[in-house]
């Protein structure tokens, strides 16, 4: 894959040239930002948001201007639904956004149905606890993004919803009002079950759920 392919050239250029990894990590980062970038602005697009997990490459990218002219570009810090989220990772994200790097944070991954410790309040694996966490730094910043990923996938149509009465869960054990901030977004939600309390929270908070058609079809979730 992608991160895989950068790893090998990081290192196999460094090898050659006789260079530090990490100069050689923002050199390939960097070209491969930009020709990015540009192939963007070929397409026609004028605005993109990108999901990125390494703070210290984004603060270290470096964009060629006359690109910057042409497209505007912000970045959500993401980590894997599975990972954990604890003080660091707050930390990060208030650094991150503060220093406007970011705008917002991502629960990205292949998504599988929520499991009974993703589902309970406390334990390494808790969901509760995650978005808890996330909630804690973003509810202070105006125009913040959490999108989560759900619905991603035939066979998670529940998760939405319980990702949801999670959140109503959180809301209500911290006097939380209705978002934003932050903007709530529900990434990928082609698969969920219709029901009254769905539509009304989508409502109740202003969320917006994304369906990513090149996603979906290249996951070979929609035809």
């Amino acid at each position: 894959n992608r991160s895989e392919l950068l790893s090998f050239a990081i290192k196999r250029f460094a090898k050659v040239n006789n260079i530090d990894e990490r100069h050689v990590q923002y050199m390939i980062y960097n070209d491969y930002f930009n020709s990015c970038l540009n192939e963007l602005i070929i397409n026609g697009v004028q605005y993109t948001e990108i999901s990125f997990a390494n703070e210290d490459i984004i603060q270290n990218l470096s964009v060629d201007k006359e690109l910057q002219r042409k497209i505007k570009y912000t970045f959500l810090l993401c980590t894997q639904r599975t990972n954990s989220v604890g003080p660091s990772m707050q930390e990060k994200i208030k650094r991150s956004y503060e220093n406007g790097i970011t705008v917002g944070f991502d629960f990205m991954g292949m998504e599988t149905p929520l499991d009974k410790d993703e589902l309970k309040k406390t334990g390494r694996k808790s969901y509760y606890k995650k978005i808890n966490a996330v909630l804690q730094v973003l509810i202070n910043y105006p125009a913040s993004v959490l999108r989560i990923h759900s619905g991603e996938t035939i066979g998670t149509e529940e998760n939405s919803e319980k990702i949801f009465r999670i959140i109503d869960e959180i809301k209500s054990d911290n006097g939380y009002k209705d978002f934003p901030p932050p903007e709530l977004r529900i990434g990928h939600g082609v698969h969920y079950i219709k029901s009254d309390y769905y539509y009304e929270f989508l409502k109740m908070n202003h969320a917006i759920v994304e369906i990513n058609a090149t996603s979906n079809i290249a996951l070979s979730n929609i035809s």
